[in-house]
């Protein structure tokens, strides 16, 4: 799906982020209900969960200036998931994450994290 008004916060050589669009929610839930992406996670997402997630990174954008961003491919404006930071609250520690939940060319690469520790 390509978004209406792809305004790009920053980009890398290829990619575009921005904030999400409400085009995106189709397209965020097939990587969600995808069983291949999600198979580390404990289910698959349901519609309005996927809704409640672009909800809470869009709030989390305005609070913070920081969430997971929508993420096209430059080239197409291809939306293809998204790549950002979170920060996590572990009992006696705080982490921040860096996660991405892409799908690339119809095959979808799944969930990725790394983290550094605060």
């Amino acid at each position: 799906m390509t978004p209406t008004n792809p305004s790009y916060l920053f980009t890398s050589e290829r990619l575009g982020f921005r904030a999400w669009q409400q085009e995106d929610i189709d397209a965020m839930q097939e990587i969600n209900s995808d069983a291949r992406v999600m198979e580390f996670f404990p289910a698959l997402l349901t519609m309005e969960q996927t809704k409640a997630f672009i909800e809470r990174m869009n709030r989390q954008f305005d609070e913070k200036s920081f969430c997971y961003f929508a993420v096209d491919v430059l080239a197409t404006k291809e939306f293809i998931g998204f790549i950002g930071l979170f920060r996590a609250a572990l009992p006696g520690r705080l982490y921040s994450l860096c996660r991405y939940r892409l799908a690339i060319e119809g095959q979808r690469l799944g969930p990725g994290f790394c983290y550094g520790r605060s």
